[in-house]
C-alpha cells in the first residue's frame, strides 16, 4: 500500500552553532524527491543520509515545520520518532533533516524533550552554553500548526474588538488570548507568560523580515503564491545573519502570511508609530487586569520626584522599559511601513486603471455593435431605393458602409436626398 509521497531534504557536512540561536553551518543540501512515507523507516533515512556522507556515530535530526532550530529540533532514533516526523511532514510534503558529525564540537539540546547527547565540550564552553539554554529554557515550546493558526485567528478577531487600540493591545489581552484558546484547546497548557508573549515576539519579528524582504531583498524574495522566501540560499543566508531568527524563514510556508499582515495593518499605517502585538508586555507583567489609570496627583507626585533625580530638568514620565528583541523589531516595521502604504496606493491605481480599462472596452462594444446595426439600416434603406442599379447599391455599401459617421449621417436623410447623397459618393470614390 502507497502512502503520501513526501520530499526529504538533508543538511549534511555543516555543524550546529549555538553562538546566538541555533543554526546549522557550512555543510550541503541533498533532496531525495517523492520517497512513499509508507516505506520510510528509521534505517531507511539512515541508508539515505549514508549516500550523503552519513558515518557510524552520526545523529540524525529533524525540524518542526514553520519552526526555527531554536524552537522545534527533534531526534531521529528509532522508527517511533520516524513517525512523529512524519506526521509533521505530510502536511507541506517535505521533512527536513540535520546530519550531526560525530566529533562536531556541539552542545546540542533535544528542545522537545529537554534532552541530548553529553558531548565533552571545554569547561568555558560549556558553562556560557549551558547558561544560554538555561536562560530560554522556560520560554521554549514547539507549537502545532494548529497552535499557531489559532493564535493568528485570535489576534485577528481582536482586530474589531475593545482590545485593539490606536497604541496596539490593552494591557492583558495575552491573558484573553490564553483564555481564548484553552476554550478551543484545553489540554494544549499554553500560558501567557512565556509561551504566547514569546510566539507573538516571534511572529512580529518573522513579519518585520518579510516586509523587508519585500521591499528590499536582493537576489532572493518573498512568492507571494508560495508564501515564503525564495530564491539563492546563500545570498539569502548571507542577509539572514545579522537578522536573529531570520535564516529558518527561507523557503519555509508562512500559511498564516495574510491573516498575520491584517493584525497588524493598521500598526504599519500609522508609520510604524503604534505598538504591535508583542510589545505590550510589561504591561501585562506589572498591572492587573483590569487596573485603572493612575490619579493626577500620583502623577504630580511621580513628576516631582523625577525631577529631582534628574539635573538637567527633563521629564521622563510615561516612560517604561524596552527590550532589544521589541526595539529591533519595530524599527523593521517602520523601515518597511512606507513600502506598503506605496504598495496599498500602487494598488489602488491599479484598481483605477483596471476601471477605466474595462469601461473603455464596454463602450467600444457598444459602439461596434451600434455600427453594425447602422450598417444593416444602411443595406436595408439602399435596396429600397428604386432609382439605384444593383451595382450602385453594392458600391454604396462598401464606400458608405466604411464610414460610421457618413452612415449615421445618410440614415437621417430623406428619401429624396438619399439618392443624391449616394451617387456623389459614388463619383468621389472613383476620382
Amino acid at each position: 500500500m502507497e502512502g503520501d509521497f513526501i520530499h526529504i531534504k538533508i543538511h549534511h557536512g555543516g555543524s550546529f552553532s549555538m553562538e546566538g540561536p541555533l543554526t546549522y553551518d557550512g555543510g550541503e543540501v541533498s533532496i531525495f524527491r517523492d520517497c512513499d512515507s509508507e516505506r520510510i523507516s528509521y534505517f531507511r533515512l539512515v541508508r539515505m543520509a549514508k549516500d550523503v556522507g552519513f558515518k557510524d556515530g552520526d545523529e540524525l535530526y529533524y525540524t518542526i515545520p514553520e519552526c526555527s532550530l531554536d524552537e522545534g529540533i527533534d531526534l531521529l532514533h528509532d522508527d517511533n520518532s520516524v513517525l512523529k516526523m512524519l506526521n509533521f511532514a505530510k502536511k507541506n510534503n517535505l521533512a527536513e533533516i540535520y546530519v550531526k558529525h560525530k566529533g562536531h564540537e556541539s552542545n546540542l539540546v533535544n528542545q522537545r524533550s529537554g534532552t541530548g547527547n553529553k558531548e565533552k565540550l571545554p569547561e568555558e564552553n560549556t558553562k556560557s552554553k549551558r547558561s544560554k539554554l538555561t536562560s530560554k529554557k522556560r520560554d521554549k515550546r514547539t507549537w502545532t500548526a494548529e497552535e499557531e493558526k489559532l493564535l493568528i485567528d485570535i489576534l485577528h478577531q481582536m482586530n474589531d474588538s475593545s482590545w485593539k487600540v490606536d497604541t496596539g493591545h490593552k494591557s492583558g489581552y495575552l491573558t484573553y488570548i490564553e483564555k481564548e484558546m484553552a476554550k478551543v484547546l484545553p489540554h494544549a497548557d499554553l500560558k501567557a507568560d512565556p509561551h504566547i508573549k514569546s510566539k507573538v515576539k516571534i511572529l512580529k519579528k518573522q513579519l518585520s523580515y518579510v516586509l523587508e524582504i519585500m521591499q528590499n531583498g536582493s537576489g532572493f524574495g518573498w512568492d507571494d503564491e508560495m508564501k515564503m522566501v525564495v530564491g539563492d540560499r546563500d545570498t539569502y543566508m548571507g542577509w539572514a545573519k545579522s537578522r536573529e531568527g531570520a535564516g529558518p524563514l527561507y523557503m519555509k510556508p508562512m500559511v498564516n502570511f495574510d491573516k498575520l499582515c491584517e493584525v497588524y495593518a493598521s500598526d504599519l499605517a500609522q508609520g510604524g508609530s503604534a505598538k504591535g502585538p508583542g510589545e505590550q508586555e510589561v504591561a501585562e507583567d506589572e498591572s492587573p487586569v483590569h487596573a485603572e489609570p493612575t490619579s493626577e496627583p500620583n502623577k504630580k507626585n511621580v513628576a516631582q520626584a523625577q525631577d529631582n533625580t534628574n539635573p538637567s530638568g527633563s521629564s521622563r514620565q510615561g516612560r517604561k522599559r524596552t527590550y532589544p528583541d521589541d526595539e529591533a523589531a519595530e524599527l523593521g516595521l517602520v523601515s518597511v511601513s512606507n513600502t506598503l502604504a506605496k504598495f496599498l496606493e500602487a494598488e489602488q491605481e491599479n484598481a483605477k486603471t483596471m476601471s477605466g480599462l474595462q469601461k473603455a472596452l464596454f463602450h467600444e462594444a457598444e459602439v461596434h455593435e451600434q455600427t453594425s446595426a447602422n450598417r444593416t439600416k444602411l443595406l436595408d434603406i439602399l435596396q429600397n431605393l428604386e432609382d439605384l442599379t444593383d451595382e450602385e447599391v453594392v458600391m454604396a455599401v462598401r464606400v458608405i458602409g466604411r464610414d460610421a459617421g457618413q452612415t449615421e449621417l445618410f440614415l437621417k436623410m430623406r428619401d429624396k436626398y438619399q439618392v443624391v447623397f449616394v451617387r456623389q459618393e459614388l463619383e468621389a470614390a472613383k476620382k
